[in-house]
């Protein structure tokens, strides 16, 4: 496993975080729906989080603050993106680990994301009967995972995910 540090991501930061988004998902990450509910919010700056060591960025999370039919104490997780040379080491799961903390900590009630079931189930998240949350463009719903901060966050939500 490669050494590391989680900070919060800085304004020097940006062109790398860039750079990262492109070699990790490519131009066809702006089609994507979770893509267009972040689009034109800014995520919420206390965590925004990279990961770094001495050579340079491995790592960066991000939560946009979302709305879930009228359950206004929602995150949206993502991107989380890895530095291609560094998957499987654990960066990004350390990643999910600070974010959803620190998200705990500041009050969020529940944390969604468009995902893998096997690699954020071992973090908290599980997935929601179908229908329960939509969003506003294809979405797998297999994929649509939640962390609750707090118990029973999960029943009181129904409706269209929309970034507010």
């Amino acid at each position: 496993m490669t050494e590391f540090e989680i900070i919060s991501e800085r304004q020097e930061d940006l062109i790398d975080i860039q750079a990262l988004y492109e070699r990790a998902f490519g131009p066809g990450r702006f089609a994507r729906t979770a893509y267009r509910i972040r689009e034109h919010h800014a995520p919420v700056a206390t965590l925004s989080l990279v990961a770094r060591d001495a050579v340079g960025l491995k790592g960066t999370i991000r939560f946009t603050a979302v709305s879930i039919g009228d359950f206004d104490n929602a995150l949206l997780l993502g991107p989380l993106a890895v530095d291609p040379e560094y998957s499987g080491q654990g960066v990004g799961r350390a990643l999910v680990r600070e974010g959803v903390e620190r998200a705990s900590k500041n009050g969020t009630g529940i944390i969604v994301l468009v995902g893998d079931l096997a690699y954020y189930q071992p973090l908290g998240f599980a997935r929601l009967p179908a229908g329960t949350i939509r969003f506003p463009g294809p979405v797998d719903p297999m994929r649509i995972l939640v962390h609750e901060c707090g118990e029973g966050v999960s029943e009181k939500l129904k409706g269209m995910i929309r970034a507010r």
